[in-house]
């Protein structure tokens, strides 16, 4: 017994000692309890869960404050993402407002340019003005008016048009063509100048041509023989070595003591009786041909002499086989008388120029010395011939000088001309439309720019709208929900910590209620042990006989108090330790952590390398890329036929790379990348020349020198600059375009041209030609010159065409008469006319080829006209050209070539009225020509009966030929302003000088104006 009360005094010994220990454990873990409950609490403001804390803390309702934590963190979830929301949207508008800021300065940039080019083209254009003045004023030969120059500079604005939405220069009318149509108008007047000037020495050179030979032949022939009839054809005489005749003048001499001036009596006599140049055979009889007469003058052997004959002033020569004997026989049958006889009978000549042969009588005067009758008459005519042929010549070389000397005039003019041409503005008007187009790009692009700028604003204020949205969303949930605007970071490292310290209080909450339950049943437990050993103390004496059931029963309580106190013992110790390996677990997540982080930091650093040395490399790439994809844009990858890929990536660019790598096998070095762009800078230049004034061609950017140069053409100023290649196509197809216009224009021309009624349209205008030409002959052939000389209008087709000689022949029989193949030939020949008109279109620069069109279809241009000319009835007709022209003299000229003109004025005039006027005005027509001819030509219009209208210096028509005209004589009165008018009226043979107050002419002055041309004589005293 006794032993068991100290075992029961032990027990209540070591039941002391756990309930102690217990008690110890629930003051450590309530301590930690509320130094965890503190920690919450601390963070609890911050987590926005003070509220929360204050309320369910103190009851330690951990389950509401999970709640309300995990409430919180839901919360806190959405306001992180309205926060990411609005960061969103303030990322967008930051970047809409970087946006807006880099288009705001393009746009000033834009405007900057578009300034700049404004100043240029301004500058150009009072460059392009004052070098236009300049020329203006330096030229000597195509000379211009000051209003004509000052519109010619008005029309420089017109190049500056431009199409500010498109980007498209508008230009007007070129001024260098202007200037070009100006010079051009200078050179034709020059051109008609020497013309004219070629025209005057043409028959100047071709009349010293025949005067040199004439005096050629003169001075090689000892004689010359009279002039030929003209208006009867004679028979070839033959030559007098030939013995089968002579003319008479060859058969005679004077005889002596006959003077010169009897001389040129008896040779005029002569020639007008026609004796001088008759033909006398060797045997005195008339020369016959198979029995008939020859058709020449013979003289016949009079049976009867007369008394007194021809022997007394010429004496017999022989020639050509007639014998002194033959030529005496016949001047033996003509008297001679010293004056005219009244009433002689047979055929006489006198020495005063009176003759009769036959029936007629005549009488003759001499026109100068004798040229024929006597070797020494012949020998003097000869020397007078050589004499004016050398004065004519001689005129003719000074007047051929002064023609010479003009056209040396005119072509000098003419180079300089060409000077002047070349100098014209062509390459300020060529940098005036670059700058227009380079002005049109860059307006365009500065209302690209300011639509963009709008564009931007627009967009970054819907994005400030929605930001604020956000915001606004976002800062009402806060307030709301009471989180702060700012911080979130800290608010949630906040919410995580309160989470976790109520994680943590919920632990040690728990273990203080295991402590406590542990230090209840320790105390329990004690209450049992002391209860236990009072009753064993109480009992020790009751139950000593019971001792070996105490016994038991005591090791029993012993043996279950030690296992529940060691099992929970064991289990504290359990748990300690696995906090403690929980505690050196997470100081090793910690070091590892920081270890991590550090190693993080490092990978980061090397990764930043990485990415930098990426960044560069893809720099690198991108910019091989785009000179690569530069070189494609320039054209250079055609000349080497590399395949061109579909698309531009990075992988197709290291083909196209690659492949490149393998065609050039040459290395290129960087003396020949400067051969090779002078060469190009050369062509460039070549082209420029060729180029039209508004179109151009120049480097891309000259000042970027470290890339490849690219030029750019303007081939049309509505696209503006472009690559070689797209010039070239835009080209290509505007001349596809005009081909297929030219084309589709033609095919229409051909079908409105080539169909029966417009080939009907050309056989009714031969027709009418036919008509005409025919109507001015039949005038012609009514009214011959007085010498009886008749002209004719000759047409025909163009010797020159092949076929317009059978197309007119063709168009005559009309089109529907003609075969197939004959319509065939005229519509071929149409069809080539139309070609040409094209080609001359298109050569000459026109803009609408129909004009040409209207030249190459007009029929009048298959036609040539000539003038032919026949001296009788009974003489073949010969063309009058301008050699035979030349040989007339003025007064030939003259009416030669007046009598077409005034029958074909007959002609136009007959299909007018019968009242209608027929006027024909002439201005110093008759200038130059003696008063036969001029009177002539005046009787030529009163013939043809035209209402002639003529202006001359001292022309009054006082001719036979006229039957009437007034005259008006304009006199002009000294140091008096204004002119007199005289009439006079010629009519009937008589000038009479009209009366002016029968005209209904005031005789009263009027008063005349006090300013003015008659202001100084309007007053007396003036």
């Amino acid at each position: 017994m006794w032993r068991r009360r100290s075992e029961e005094e032990a027990a209540v010994e070591r039941a002391q000692r756990v309930a102690a220990q217990a008690a110890n454990e629930v003051a450590r873990v309530g301590e930690e309890v509320r130094t965890v409950g503190d920690g919450l609490a601390g963070v609890a403001d911050a987590a926005g869960l003070g509220e929360s804390v204050t309320r369910y803390l103190p009851q330690r309702d951990l389950d509401a404050l999970g709640a309300e934590h995990g409430n919180r963190e839901e919360r806190f979830g959405h306001l992180r993402e309205l926060r990411t929301a609005y960061d969103g949207a303030a990322r967008v508008a930051e970047g809409s407002a970087q946006a807006v800021d880099q288009a705001d300065r393009a746009h000033a940039g834009a405007r900057q340019a578009e300034a700049e080019a404004s100043g240029k083209v301004e500058w150009q254009v009072e460059l392009l003005c004052q070098q236009i003045r300049d020329w203006a004023e330096a030229v000597t030969v195509a000379r211009c008016e000051p209003a004509e120059v000052e519109r010619w500079c008005d029309l420089v604005a017109d190049l500056t048009m431009i199409d500010e939405a498109e980007g498209a220069a508008r230009p007007g009318p070129s001024v260098v063509e202007q200037l070009r149509v100006h010079t051009g108008a200078a050179r034709e007047g020059l051109v008609r100048q020497r013309e004219e000037l070629r025209l005057r020495q043409a028959p100047l050179l071709q009349r010293r041509d025949e005067v040199d030979t004439a005096l050629a032949a003169v001075r090689e022939r000892p004689e010359t023989a009279p002039f030929a009839p003209e208006l009867w054809r004679r028979w070839e005489r033959p030559e007098l070595d030939a013995g089968l005749g002579a003319p008479l003048w060859r058969l005679v001499n004077p005889a002596e003591g006959v003077g010169e001036d009897r001389l040129a009596t008896v040779e005029a006599a002569l020639g007008a009786s026609g004796l001088l140049d008759a033909w006398l055979a060797p045997d005195g009889t008339l020369s016959t041909v198979d029995g008939k007469p020859v058709a020449d003058v013979q003289p016949v052997v009079s049976p009867s002499p007369a008394a007194r004959n021809l022997l007394a002033v010429l004496e017999p020569d022989t020639a050509g086989g007639v014998s002194h004997e033959v030529v005496r026989r016949v001047l033996r049958g003509f008297g001679w008388f010293d004056t005219r006889p009244d009433g002689a009978a047979g055929d006489w000549l006198a020495g005063d120029g009176g003759w009769r042969i036959g029936g007629l009588s005549g009488m003759a005067e001499p026109a100068g010395p004798a040229s024929y009758v006597g070797a020494a008459a012949r020998e003097a005519a000869r020397q007078r011939e050589i004499a004016r042929l050398t004065a004519e010549l001689s005129e003719l070389d000074e007047q051929l000088e002064v023609l010479a000397t003009e056209l040396g005039q005119v072509a000098s003019a003419l180079e300089t001309l060409d000077a002047e041409q070349r100098a014209l503005p062509t390459e300020s008007e060529r940098e005036l439309n670059s700058f227009a187009v380079t002005l049109a790009e860059r307006a365009r692009h500065r209302l690209s720019c300011a639509r963009e700028l709008d564009r931007l604003q627009r967009e970054h204020d819907a994005n400030l709208t929605r930001r604020d949205e956000d915001w606004a969303r976002f800062a009402e949930y806060a307030g709301t929900h009471r989180f702060g605007l700012h911080a979130l970071d800290e608010q949630a490292v906040a919410l995580r910590e309160f989470g976790s310290r109520l994680t943590t209080l919920r632990g040690r909450l728990d273990l203080l209620a295991a402590r406590e339950d542990s230090a209840a049943e320790a105390e329990r437990r004690l209450a049992e042990c002391e209860a236990i050993r009072d009753a064993v103390l109480g009992q020790l004496s009751q139950a000593e006989d019971d001792l070996g059931t105490a016994t038991v029963r005591l090791r029993t309580a012993e043996s279950a108090l030690d296992t529940d106190s060691q099992a929970q013992l064991h289990r504290r110790d359990e748990l300690d330790a696995e906090i403690g390996q929980l505690d050196r677990q997470i100081d090793d997540l910690n070091t590892g952590l920081t270890e991590a982080k550090v190693e993080v930091a490092k990978a980061a650093t090397v990764l930043e390398g990485h990415e930098q040395r990426r960044g560069e490399a893809e720099q690198a790439r991108d910019t091989a890329m785009a000179a690569l994809w530069a070189a494609v844009d320039t054209g250079l990858a055609e000349p080497l036929e590399l395949p061109l890929p579909e698309r531009r990536g990075v992988q197709p660019a290291r083909e196209l790379a690659a492949t490149a790598r393998r065609t050039l096998s040459v290395r290129a070095e960087a003396a020949d990348e400067d051969k090779a762009w002078r060469r190009c800078y050369g062509q460039m230049q070549e082209l420029r020349q060729q180029l039209l004034p508004n179109r151009d061609v120049r480097v891309l950017d000259e000042e970027d020198t470290g890339g490849i140069q690219q030029l750019v053409i303007l081939a049309d100023p509505a696209a503006g600059w472009q690559a070689p290649h797209l010039a070239a196509d835009a080209l290509a197809e505007r001349v596809r375009d005009q081909r297929e216009g030219y084309d589709a224009e033609q095919q229409r021309v051909l079908t409105t041209l080539l169909g029966s009624t417009f080939i009907e349209h050309l056989k009714d205008r031969l027709d009418y030609t036919t008509r005409t030409f025919a109507r001015i002959n039949d005038q012609l052939a009514r009214h011959p010159t007085r010498h009886g000389n008749v002209v004719r209008v000759q047409w025909e087709a163009d010797p020159a065409d092949p076929d317009a000689s059978a197309v007119v022949t063709a168009l005559g029989r009309g089109y529907d008469e003609l075969s197939p193949e004959r319509q065939d030939m005229v519509r071929s020949f149409l069809a080539r006319k139309i070609d040409e008109a094209r080609g001359d279109a298109a050569a000459g620069g026109a803009a609408d080829w129909k004009d040409e069109l209207a030249r190459a279809l007009d029929y009048r241009c298959w036609l040539r006209l000539s003038l032919q000319r026949r001296t009788g009835s009974g003489s073949p007709w010969s063309t009058f050209d301008a050699a035979k022209h030349a040989a007339k003299s003025g007064g030939e000229k003259v009416v030669l070539l007046s009598q077409p003109l005034f029958a074909a004025a007959v002609v136009a005039y007959d299909a007018a009225g019968a009242h209608a006027p027929r006027w024909v005005f002439l201005d110093e027509a008759m200038t130059g020509v003696d008063a036969a001819v001029k009177a002539s030509f005046m009787g030529l219009t009163v013939d043809f009966e035209l209402d002639v209208m003529l202006t001359a210096h001292d022309e009054w028509c006082k001719y036979a030929t006229v039957p009437a005209v007034a005259v008006y004589d304009l006199y002009r009165h000294e140091h008096l302003p204004g002119v007199d008018v005289l009439p006079y009226l010629w009519c009937g043979g008589e000038l009479s000088a009209v009366d002016a107050d029968r005209l209904g002419v005031v005789t009263g002055r009027d008063e005349l104006p006090a300013e003015g041309l008659f202001g100084d004589f309007g007053d007396e005293d003036g």
